[in-house]
């Protein structure tokens, strides 16, 4: 019993260690050649994200022991529905509230009498979509998982790698942009379709049917950011 937990439990650990120590981590490279006020905007920006991440991922997360019944009892029908619906109030409770502190942060900053600034629109636009597009692809992987076939591990160490090696390439001539834009890339070549593939072939879904209600999501949030900014 405790060597099949251990082999399933070491993977995970692989994966998660990768796919948010890197996030973290970017934040300790910059602190070395970074100035003061634009480091502790970043880092700022990092833990308000890191703490939206894991707030939003609540209503998926806390029906994964559910989910890991339905499957094993076969009902994947029923599956499917309760993963549609809290996959996309996780959505939707990341992208508004992504939107709100966005627009609201300098405000908010300045009436508490805080010193500290935030990191400009721009980056924290593309921030806030790197973290989402990570939190789409780590719900969907979450998913396949109840499955008990393990691939996390793999997924996050080629999304590691190129994001290691995209942050080296941009940096010089994006600087702090330079993070978000590998995270994009590196999620979207790697870490997020296949999580959304592997997932969706396993409970028998296709793309459109599963995600429709999330793609109006998206399109809606992005019209509600035009309407803001």
């Amino acid at each position: 019993f405790f060597k099949k937990i251990f082999n399933l439990a070491w993977k995970n650990g692989v994966s998660g260690i990768l796919s948010i120590g890197l996030t973290n981590f970017t934040g300790l490279i910059y602190a070395q050649i970074g100035n003061t006020t634009s480091v502790n905007s970043y880092l700022l920006s990092l833990r308000v994200l890191t703490l939206l991440r894991d707030f939003s991922k609540a209503p998926f997360y806390s029906k994964i022991p559910l989910l890991s019944r339905l499957r094993a009892q076969n009902k994947i029908s029923e599956l499917a529905r309760l993963a549609k619906k809290t996959m996309t109030l996780s959505n939707g409770i990341f992208l508004f509230s992504a939107i709100i502190i966005g627009v609201l942060s300098n405000k908010i900053l300045l009436l508490i009498g805080s010193n500290a600034q935030f990191v400009n629109y721009d980056l924290w636009l593309l921030l806030s979509i790197a973290f989402f597009i990570h939190r789409y692809g780590a719900m969907h992987l979450q998913l396949y998982l109840t499955t008990n076939h393990i691939i996390s591990h793999i997924i996050d160490s080629i999304s590691a790698l190129i994001f290691i090696i995209i942050s080296l390439v941009l940096f010089k001539e994006f600087e702090l942009y330079a993070f978000p834009i590998a995270m994009i890339v590196s999620y979207l070549s790697c870490h997020t379709w296949l999580s959304a593939r592997f997932s969706l072939r396993s409970i028998n879904q296709n793309l459109w049917s599963f995600e429709r209600n999330n793609f109006i999501l998206i399109l809606v949030a992005f019209l509600t950011h035009i309407l803001f900014i």
